[in-house]
Formats: C-alpha cells, structure tokens, sequence
C-alpha cells in the first residue's frame, strides 16, 4: 500500500510541472507577440506619407475662421486683392489620416481640419498657407502647430495649446490666448490682449490699451506705446515702456522695469519679492505705496498735490525711482 501511494503521488506530482511549463510557454509566446505588435505599431506611426496639396479661391471674404486640429502650422497673409486664396499641404501616416473640411456662407469662411485614425500614434498634419484680403478679421486655433500672420490688417483672434504665435505688422487689434507657446507682436497699430501660461511675451507697436498676462513667462513691453497699459506675471520679469496715461503691472517674484520719457497719470506697481526699477522725466511727483522689508530708494522731487502719481507697493522687494 505504501508503495502504491508513493506511485500514485509521484505520478500526480509530475503533471503540473509539464502543465507549469507549457503555461510559462505559451505567456512567453504571447509576450513576444505583443512586443512584436506594439513594435510594429511604433514603425508605423513614425512613418509619414505626403497626402498631397490643394489650393481653393473664395470671393471677397470679411471673416475667416481656422481650427487646426491637427500638429499643422498656419500662416496667415494680406493679399493683394480681393479674393482669399486657401493652400493646405496634407500629411498622414498608415495608422493616422488628416480630414479638412471647408464651408462658406454669406461672407464668412469656415475652415476646419481633424485627424482620424489611431489615437495618440502616427503623423497627421494639415499645414495651411493663407493669403486674406486687407481688412479681413482673422481667428485662428491651433493645437501644437505654430501662428504666423503678418500685414492682415484686420481685427485678429489666435489661439494655441503648445504652438508659437508670431505677428508681424497689423492695422487691427489683436487678441492671443496661448498655454505654453511664446508670443511675439510687431507692428501692430491698435489694442493688445495677449494671456498665457508660460509662454513669454515680446510686443512692439501702438494701440489704445495694452493688456497681457502670463503665469511664468517674461513679458517684454519696452517698445509698445499704450494710453492704458496692463501687465501680470507671476515669476516672470515685466519690461514697460513710455506712451502711456496710466499703467498697472504686478509680480509675484519677477522683477519690474519702467523707462518712460513721457508725462503720466498713475504708475502702479505692486510685487511680492521682485524688485522695480523705474525712470520718469524730470517732475514732481505724488509717491505712494508701502514696503514691508524691501529698501526704497525714491530721486525724484516729491508732492503730496502733484498730478503724476506713483503708487508702489512691495513685500521684500526693492523700489527704485530716478
């Protein structure tokens, strides 16, 4: 009987190690498999293919509108005429196509481009090249792909997540919204409205107001001429120039430059750690604000009644005015 059970439980004892090996096989099959296929998806995604160009004319446009949903740039251009003239240059991959489509109706061009495919794997870009006629309100959406507009002269409306938005010479005001992209505006002839995350900020022109806020990116101001000047940044520096009636810029930690030759009304200044720089003409001045730890250093003839007024106020930041 002992015999027996030795058998029996020896003979039992066998048949889940055959079983543990096939089982470990075949995971390993299964591993490679799937290594395999996620390899190979990889490749594909990386290929890109050209899906060809098309060129459209529409008539005398007011209003265009682009939502560029895909990786693909726009570039915006004032046209010589009166007909808007539409390139798009289309770009896929075997796991990715791009899908644009393009509606028209009583003046306004509707402009809208997509990818469809696998998500979050393969090329797709739409890039668009668009010449308006002079005048034209533009609004542009991207997602990653870069703004690019100049000499439009009409009332501009950009967006980004990740793309650059560059502006070069516009008689219109402009508005830019971006999360991360940099900003530049040059020329521009009217008000400014400009608001993003990180991105950094650089702008040069003349307008009624200027207003542009960022969370840590730098904002460089110097050579835009304002009547009503508006400046945030949480850590990023701020730069300012003159030409305006009254501006207002805060900081939490970035430091604040001023330089203005021209009179003024109000000048105010608020940061936390950050410290301000500012130049004014030669006058008299109201100076007002507090300090709490920071050291202040004001060379400049001061008066309770004086008309220009400088209101800054810091935490351990230092003020300096000449």
């Amino acid at each position: 009987m002992t015999f027996k059970a030795r058998g029996l439980y020896a003979s039992s004892s066998k048949e889940p190690r055959r079983s543990r090996v096939g089982l470990w096989l075949l995971l390993g099959l299964v591993l490679v498999a799937a290594v395999g296929a996620v390899t190979a998806v990889a490749v594909l995604g990386r290929v890109g293919l050209d899906r060809g160009s098309q060129v459209e004319t529409f008539d005398a446009p007011t209003e265009v509108v682009i939502e560029n949903g895909t990786d693909g740039a726009v570039e915006v251009t004032g046209g010589s005429g009166p007909e808007m003239v539409l390139e798009r240059q289309m770009h896929g991959s075997p796991l990715k196509e791009p899908v644009d489509e393009v509606e028209e109706d009583e003046g306004r061009v509707d402009v809208e481009a997509h990818c469809e495919g696998v998500p979050f794997i393969g090329q797709c870009a739409v890039d668009y090249t668009v010449a308006v006629p002079e005048g034209t309100a533009v609004s542009v959406e991207t997602r990653s792909g870069p703004i690019t507009v100049s000499n439009v002269d009409g009332e501009l409306e950009l967006s980004t997540t990740s793309g650059s938005v560059d502006v070069d010479g516009n008689a219109g005001d402009v508005e830019v919204e971006s999360t991360a992209g940099a900003v530049e505006l040059a020329g521009v002839e009217g008000s400014a409205d400009v608001e993003t995350t990180s991105g950094s900020v650089t702008a040069a022109g003349a307008g009624a107001s200027l207003d542009v806020s960022t969370v840590s990116g730098s904002l460089d101001l110097s050579e835009f001429e304002a009547d009503a000047v508006e400046a945030e940044s949480t850590s990023g520096s701020v730069s300012v120039g003159g030409g305006f009636t009254t501006a207002e810029v805060s900081t939490t930690s970035g430091n604040i430059e001023v330089a203005t030759e021209d009179a003024f009304d109000l000048l105010s200044l608020d940061s936390v750690s950050g410290n301000s720089s500012v130049e004014v003409p030669d006058g008299t001045y109201r100076v007002t604000g507090e300090s709490v730890s920071g050291s202040r250093s004001v060379d400049v003839d001061t008066s309770p009644d004086a008309e220009a007024h400088i209101d800054a106020n810091t935490v351990s930041g230092t003020l300096t005015v000449d």
